[in-house]
């Protein structure tokens, strides 16, 4: 008879032949030294040590969806902004940078529940001033991972300045035919 411990994780046998198996909980945290060892009947033990190292997935877009890009009547929203995690216990923070010089703004994130983690940002802003702006949604887990996504985007003014119009001299829309 032999009897095989593991320091962590679960050992299972099956037609003589050991196996070993380890569930992630939470990426890097989980990482640690395993020890596996084998006692026979007689006494005699043996153990295998190594580094498990677990590696933290980021957070995935899933959909991004913009007010057509263009600020609407000084107020530009983003949202939703929707992602997908691997992990089901990591958390989320959102860092909005709306590109106008303002300081950089973490938002609310929302999770759903699902395989893994879900969830959504949504946000609205208003422009001071006119211009083009590129704005920058920074999404990451609680390990610190994550994709930043770039837009660009323009108050109406200025788009129609870029046009050869000045603000107030847009064609104007016709509803009598």
């Amino acid at each position: 008879m032999v009897i095989v411990t593991a320091s962590a994780g679960l050992l299972t046998q099956s037609g003589g032949v050991w196996s070993w198996t380890f569930d992630v909980i939470d990426g890097p945290d989980d990482s640690q030294v395993v020890t596996i060892s084998a006692t026979d009947s007689d006494g005699f033990n043996t153990e295998v040590t190594f580094q498990l190292n677990v590696n933290n997935v980021a957070p995935e877009y899933v959909g991004f969806f913009v007010t057509q890009g263009l600020i609407i009547f000084d107020t530009m929203t983003i949202g939703p902004v929707s992602f997908v995690d691997a992990s089901s216990v990591d958390t989320h923070t959102a860092l909005l940078d709306w590109g106008d010089g303002t300081s950089p703004e973490f938002v609310t994130v929302t999770p759903s529940s699902g395989t893994g983690t879900y969830g959504t940002v949504s946000e609205s802003h208003v422009y001071d001033s006119n211009g083009f702006f590129e704005v920058t949604v920074a999404l990451a887990d609680d390990d610190g991972d994550g994709d930043p996504q770039t837009f660009y985007t323009s108050r109406p003014n200025a788009l129609r300045a870029k046009m050869g119009e000045k603000p107030g001299q847009g064609k104007g829309l016709n509803l009598n035919g």
